[in-house]
């Protein structure tokens, strides 16, 4: 049976376009194993990770043509053409990111199309908000269909309120994926926002990020989120997530001093990571707990050999822990990954898999075999992971 006969070309455009889609919001990828990976190329620049056009094009003849270019479109010169198939766009870093926000906005056949945007913001404080913000807002129309965007702040917006967050809610009611960072953090900055009296509920919103200098404000909530991560974990975060009865995956980049983890509040995550400095904070459970997955970082030079036996003793706080990873930026220390090694892992039912493991992570496995657990081979490029450690430790380096 030839192609043509199965079904006829325009529904195969249909089903393709929806393929596409499913690529570019990742939210279907994403799960408690993956998110730490998935989570570090979203903080990434002019990065897109869909993998799924070029192994869609590979199908066929028919597809690669049905298909045409790339989905993704970095854009770095007014002067340049949009493709018209394009679902993601990338505002590459310039002086004027206000003008190529114009400029896709003038395009309605591109915009109305489009599924995720990534765009620069830069504040005047000349003015009350990011020129690139407020055009975003009183033109959202021109996005009717945008699902996930990825805000970049180049300066710090210092009176950024829940004003901010209203009209972002207001504006793109669809959105699943939302992504904010901030670029300029001038030490001792803390917002300090004005609140709603009104709920602010993001009613679709699957995938949070949160950056170092954004307002949390205690009136946001997100009924669907299932990831999200955070720069500051205090009792005050903990208050807003614990009213997102799907979470599923949790980073927290800083535990704010005296906070404690208390994972009672969250009875169905099954992902935290965090700063392995920070793991401490960590509160034990009992086996009972839905958490599988502890994932520990480090943005020293190398895990060194006193991590080891804490971070070992929070994991057997956590009973129903099934896999613990740890990454760091130039190495695992030699000892530490002897230790590791040793056989009284065992006693908490984990053992270092060497086939997942390399210079810059290791993976523990629990060594039972566990019916809630089924482990795919990990699928996520780690690279940008390992750049995004590096821009952490120049950050601390200034500081």
């Amino acid at each position: 049976m030839s192609f043509e006969a199965t079904l006829p070309a325009e529904l195969w455009l249909i089903i393709l376009d929806m393929a596409i889609a499913t690529g570019i919001t990742l939210l279907e990828q994403c799960d408690y194993i993956s998110f730490p990976d998935i989570y570090a190329y979203l903080l990434a620049v002019d990065t897109p990770i869909d993998n799924s056009y070029g192994q869609l094009r590979l199908v066929c003849r028919t597809f690669n043509a049905l298909l045409g270019g790339p989905p993704h479109y970095i854009m770095k010169s007014l002067h340049d053409s949009i493709p018209t198939n394009a679902r993601a766009v990338y505002i590459a870093e310039g002086e004027t990111p206000s003008e190529h926000v114009q400029r896709l906005l003038q395009e309605p056949s591109i915009s109305h199309r489009l599924l995720h945007l990534d765009t620069f913001f830069i504040h005047s404080q000349l003015s009350d908000m990011p020129i690139e913000f407020d055009l975003l807002c009183k033109n959202s129309g021109s996005l009717p269909n945008l699902q996930c965007l990825t805000l970049r702040f180049l300066l710090s917006w210092e009176n950024m309120d829940s004003r901010f967050w209203a009209l972002l809610n207001d504006a793109f009611p669809l959105l699943r994926r939302l992504v904010l960072m901030q670029y300029d953090d001038p030490e001792g900055f803390s917002p300090s926002p004005t609140e709603y009296d009104a709920d602010i509920t993001f009613r679709n919103l699957e995938l949070l990020s949160v950056g170092n200098g954004i307002p949390f404000i205690s009136t946001l909530r997100f009924p669907r989120l299932r990831h999200v991560a955070l720069d500051t974990y205090s009792i005050a975060q903990q208050e807003i997530l614990s009213l997102s009865p799907l979470l599923e995956s949790a980073i927290f980049e800083v535990v704010q001093h005296g906070t404690s983890i208390d994972l009672k509040v969250f009875p169905h995550l099954r992902l935290l990571g965090l700063e392995a400095s920070h793991a401490g904070a960590i509160l034990p459970v009992g086996d009972e707990h839905s958490l599988e997955h502890l994932w520990l970082y480090s943005v020293s030079l190398s895990l060194s050999q006193e991590e080891g036996p804490s971070m070992m003793q929070v994991a057997r706080g956590l009973p129903g822990v099934s896999r613990v990873t740890v990454d760091t930026f130039c190495g695992v220390h030699p000892q530490l990954e002897r230790e590791l090694q040793r056989a009284d892992l065992r006693s908490f039912g984990l053992a270092v898999c060497p086939i997942l493991s390399d210079e810059s992570r290791i993976v523990l496995k629990s060594t039972q075999t566990d019916s809630r657990v089924s482990y795919q081979p990990e699928s996520v490029d780690q690279r940008p992971f390992l750049s995004w450690i590096r821009r952490k430790v120049r950050s601390k380096i200034q500081r």
